[in-house]
């Protein structure tokens, strides 16, 4: 197991086709991770117009996930063949146990599932529509949604899932209002304790490398970085 089956089981496309060794993952709307194709093995020039040609079957422009160090010859083969850099991403881990006994704010936490209505708010003002509560509806293991008040006033919501042993947090989204209260590193401290009520050993969570606020808060909860990913894309296609 990877980290990355974690992501996959944890916030899953819709469906997914293989060919050859690339796996598209075919969603409509509703981001990178669920719409992108990775690689799994070794790969030929034909199998990358294999792939292209199948995404555009299917209405998508192709999106070329590149999975670590290991995958440079793909990645230099796609910069090639006129495809950007895009979200350039890393994976944060840390025991499960470690981060929930760290010192917890007194901001409530109220776990629930499925999202309510003021859920769906706060994510709605953060980009987060129905085609992602989609993908986490979709989610067939432990899942929960996190909504955090501070002043009996709702302020940041989360969500996190199981894979096996290791729990994911996405789609953190902490009202502007709210910001710089501790919001964030409540919703990783709540996701912890019920990663590990639920038998997971570590939790892990992806953001990109420019948003250096949510890099400074998981550093600072002794998270550290265990994998990174970029995107491929193409400006036109």
């Amino acid at each position: 197991m990877t980290l990355f089956d974690v992501l996959d089981s944890t916030w899953p496309a819709a469906r997914t086709e293989k060919i050859g060794p690339f796996t598209l993952r075919i969603t409509k709307g509703a981001g990178s991770r669920v719409s992108a194709v990775s690689c799994e093995g070794c790969w030929t020039d034909q199998d990358i117009m294999d792939v292209e040609a199948l995404a555009q079957e299917h209405d998508q422009s192709p999106l070329f996930q590149i999975r670590g160090d290991h995958q440079k010859d793909l990645d230099k083969a796609l910069g090639s063949r006129g495809y950007s850099i895009r979200d350039p991403s890393v994976i944060y881990a840390a025991s499960a146990h470690a981060i929930c006994k760290a010192n917890k704010t007194s901001n409530h936490v109220y776990r629930v599932w499925p999202p309510l209505k003021i859920v769906e708010k706060i994510w709605r003002q953060g980009g987060i529509g129905p085609e992602r509560l989609d993908v986490m509806a979709r989610v067939t293991g432990p899942k929960t949604v996190l909504l955090v008040w501070v002043n009996d006033t709702p302020a940041g919501v989360g969500f996190v899932a199981l894979h096996e042993k290791i729990a994911m947090l996405h789609a953190v989204e902490v009202l502007k209002p709210m910001r710089r209260k501790g919001v964030g590193t409540r919703l990783l401290q709540e996701a912890s304790s019920w990663a590990a009520e639920t038998g997971a050993t570590d939790i892990i969570l992806a953001t990109t490398r420019n948003n250096l606020p949510a890099n400074k808060a998981y550093s600072s909860q002794k998270m550290e970085v265990v994998s990174k990913y970029h995107y491929r894309k193409r400006n036109t296609f």
